[in-house]
């Protein structure tokens, strides 16, 4: 239960973040939220792909960047 409540205040904090985040950009609340949102699901991907390239595999990193938004849909 504890561990529940630490999650919900972290991502209490990290929406309140963005949101003065747009408030000082001028932006709406909502389109700096959904990019917060977007460079969260991207992260892994980026992750897997910078070590597919370090492993020796450029090319398939270079490829899967852009065949995992198609896959996605």
């Amino acid at each position: 239960m504890a561990t529940i409540f630490l999650i919900f205040c972290l991502t209490t904090e990290v929406n309140a973040m963005f949101f003065t985040l747009a408030i000082i950009t001028k932006v709406s609340q909502e389109f700096s939220l959904a990019t917060a949102v977007c460079w969260a699901l991207a992260s892994n991907d980026l992750v897997a792909n910078l070590s597919l390239a370090r492993q020796g595999w450029p090319r398939m990193a270079f490829t899967a960047t852009f065949s995992a938004p198609v896959f996605g849909i």
